[in-house]
C-alpha cells in the first residue's frame, strides 16, 4: 500500500488494519501527543500548577484510565456527563476551595435535603443524584490530598519518581506489561505507546545531569516539551506483514 502521503490516514490504518486482522509493516509515525492516555497524563501533570483548572481535573477524574472508575464495586455506572454538569451548575472553574464544596453535596441520601447546609438554590440547581455525587468525590478527594502532598519544586529525577508515583496511585497503568486499560489502543499500538512513554520518562530522569532545582511547573512544562517532540511507530518493524510505504518519505 503506496501514499503519496500517509499523515491523514495515520490514525486510522492501525484500527483499519487490525479490524481486519492484516498484519501490516510501515515506516511511517504518530505524535504520541495526540494519544489519549498521554492528554490525560499531561493535564495530571499541570493540575498542581494550573490551580486545579475544571477541564484538566474532569479529564483526569473521567478518564478511561481513572483507576478507582476501572475497580469500583458498588455496581452504579459513572457518569462522566452528569459529572461535568453538576460541577458547572456549583459554578466550579478552579482552586482546591471550590472543589471541596462538593464534599457537602456528596453526603446528601435524597434531593433536596433539607438537613444540608448547602443553600436550597443550589441543590436544586444540581442535575445529579447522591449515588453519583458520592462517586465523584470518591474520585476527587484522594486526588486533591496527593496533589498537596507533590513536592512545589527539586531536581528532574525527584519530580519525575513523584509524578511516577502519582500516576501509579489515580491511572490505570501498567509500566511494564501491554497499555493498561485503554479503549483507543489496542496489541502492538498499544506497547508502542508504553514503550515511548517509558522513553519520555528516561528522558526526564536523565536531565538531572543538569543538577537544576527546578519548580513543579518547570518540570511540568519540560515534559510537554519532550512530549511533543516524541512520536511512536505506526507499527513494529519486527513482523512481516504488508508494507505501507509514504512515497515522499
Amino acid at each position: 500500500v503506496v501514499g503519496r502521503t500517509l499523515a491523514p490516514y495515520q490514525s486510522a490504518l492501525a484500527r483499519i488494519f487490525d479490524q481486519h486482522r492484516i498484519p501490516f509493516v510501515s515506516s511511517a509515525a504518530l505524535p504520541l501527543l495526540q494519544e489519549p492516555v498521554v492528554k490525560t497524563l499531561v493535564h495530571l501533570a499541570q493540575l498542581k500548577s494550573n490551580g486545579l483548572h475544571r477541564p484538566a481535573v474532569l479529564d483526569v477524574l473521567t478518564s478511561p484510565w481513572n483507576r478507582r472508575l476501572a475497580n469500583d464495586a458498588s455496581g452504579i455506572a459513572p457518569r462522566p456527563d452528569l459529572w461535568r454538569r453538576a460541577v458547572q451548575a456549583l459554578g466550579i472553574t478552579r482552586g482546591e476551595a471550590e472543589w471541596r464544596r462538593l464534599a457537602t453535596f456528596a453526603r446528601l441520601e435524597s434531593w433536596p435535603d433539607e438537613r444540608s447546609s448547602a443553600s436550597r438554590e443550589e441543590q436544586e440547581a444540581l442535575p445529579i443524584d447522591g449515588a453519583q455525587l458520592r462517586m465523584l468525590w470518591t474520585c476527587l478527594s484522594p486526588l486533591l490530598e496527593d496533589l498537596k502532598g507533590l513536592p512545589e519544586s527539586g531536581g528532574y529525577a525527584a519530580l519525575t519518581d513523584a509524578f511516577c508515583g502519582l500516576v501509579e496511585g489515580h491511572l490505570a497503568i501498567d509500566w511494564d506489561g501491554d497499555l493498561f486499560i485503554d479503549v483507543t489502543a489496542q496489541g502492538e499500538q498499544a506497547r508502542n505507546v508504553t514503550e515511548a512513554l517509558t522513553g519520555v520518562f528516561a528522558q526526564m530522569r536523565m536531565l538531572d545531569h543538569l543538577e537544576l532545582t527546578v519548580s513543579w511547573e518547570e518540570w511540568a512544562d519540560t515534559f510537554l516539551t519532550v512530549l511533543e517532540r516524541t512520536s511512536c511507530a505506526l507499527a513494529p518493524s519486527s513482523h512481516q506483514g504488508v508494507q505501507v510505504l509514504d512515497a515522499m518519505a
